[in-house]
């Protein structure tokens, strides 16, 4: 492992130097830490199947905590995802920054970088000298932060040797070290493949300023039920992390047939659930285990629409962290479950579907605080 010290005012032969170093190791399929405006990253050829396997071994990635990839421009960036209107707009008005914008991947990447649901979040970042190892590269590196899984994202080279084991060290070919980086938000994630500018995690830039706590966090028009499947994923992806300390759960109201169990599906695909999940309008309550690694427990899918009495399903028994419950007609025993959700400290996503023609349907989803359920209708 080699350590370069970055200074800003170094003469040109210096800073060309470095980044033909960091080229270099990452035309060897390398990793390189380098620093960004956000904290320090760690890079390998995007494109490399040798370089992200070694990436995937040193950060022991967790499902659900997809990889991004940094670009040059939007010119590069079309290489690798689909660029819709929405996305195209973020990148005119905000990048290069610190947002990442999630599009549908195309086939042109190593395995392992795009998500389970073949989505790719793309950065231009604002940082010069990443910019210009990447434009001599001609390729994107992955722009994930340089901390292995559950370790703080890293400002400081030293405390960042510190805290690393040395076998995920050892991966490690150049570290660029530019001092003690401000400590900065993360990037804004913003997902745009279901033509909605859903904001996945808040970052330094705020794109809207006008929301308010009765704004879906999230929102779609679907077509077809893959679609609707797709915002049930990004809907899980968003809370992913709500189960390792509390009960999340999704109450589902709308019409007959308007995609709440394909929405469920979606929650059960992003979970890593191989069984179908089928609607249990007749079985009133179907179970799913879940396992992850560090994410284990079970997926409660149940519907409302044939249940007589809220107290025979006992279903505070299954509010608990580590759980995740799909409500479905959650509106006919709204009052009864409003004390088990106090009791369990449960995280409640109001997800409201309604009809716009005969093929398509709006999908909106609030985070619900107390006092606050069926408020908002959509």
């Amino acid at each position: 492992m080699k350590r370069v010290n970055l200074d800003e005012k170094l003469i040109q032969t210096k800073r060309e130097d470095i980044i033909n170093l960091a080229v270099e190791a990452l035309e060897k399929s390398g990793l390189v830490i380098y620093p960004t405006e956000t904290c320090y990253g760690i890079a390998a050829d995007a494109t490399n199947q040798a370089a992200v396997d070694k990436l995937l071994r040193y950060k022991s990635r967790r499902e659900g905590k997809p990889i991004s990839i940094a670009v040059l421009d939007e010119s590069m960036a079309r290489n690798y995802a689909e660029i819709n209107e929405i996305a195209h707009s973020i990148y005119a008005n905000f990048l290069p920054g610190p947002i990442t914008v999630v599009s549908k991947a195309k086939d042109t990447l190593a395995d392992g970088v795009s998500s389970e649901f073949t989505t790719i979040g793309i950065r231009i970042p604002d940082y010069p000298l990443v910019l210009e190892i990447i434009k001599k590269l001609g390729r994107p590196i992955t722009a994930t932060s340089a901390n292995i899984s559950y370790n703080p994202r890293p400002y400081n080279i030293d405390k960042y040797l510190k805290e690393t084991p040395e076998k995920h060290l050892k991966h490690i070919d150049l570290i660029i070290d530019a001092g003690i980086l401000k400590p900065n938000d993360p990037s804004t994630v913003v997902d745009t493949t279901l033509n909605n500018m859903n904001v996945m995690r808040q970052g330094r830039i705020i794109l809207s300023k006008q929301t308010s706590e009765k704004d879906p966090v999230l929102s779609a028009i679907t077509n077809k039920p893959e679609e609707t499947v797709d915002f049930g994923g990004l809907n899980m992806l968003k809370f992913i992390d709500v189960p390792l300390e509390q009960p999340l759960v999704f109450l589902l109201s709308g019409e007959l047939g308007a995609g709440k169990t394909q929405f469920s599906k979606g929650v059960g695909k992003q979970l890593g659930i191989d069984r179908i999940i089928k609607s249990p309008t007749y079985n009133i309550m179907s179970e799913y285990n879940y396992d992850q690694g560090h994410r284990a427990g079970k997926l409660i899918h149940v519907d409302f629409w044939k249940l007589d009495n809220y107290d025979l399903l006992k279903l505070n028994e299954y509010m608990r962290p580590g759980n995740v419950l799909i409500i479905e007609w959650a509106d006919k025993f709204l009052s009864e479950m409003l004390d088990d959700f106090d009791k369990s400290s449960a995280k409640v996503i109001h997800v409201v579907f309604k009809p716009e023609s005969l093929t398509s349907r709006s999908i909106k989803s609030y985070e619900i605080k107390e006092g606050e359920l069926l408020q908002n209708d959509g």
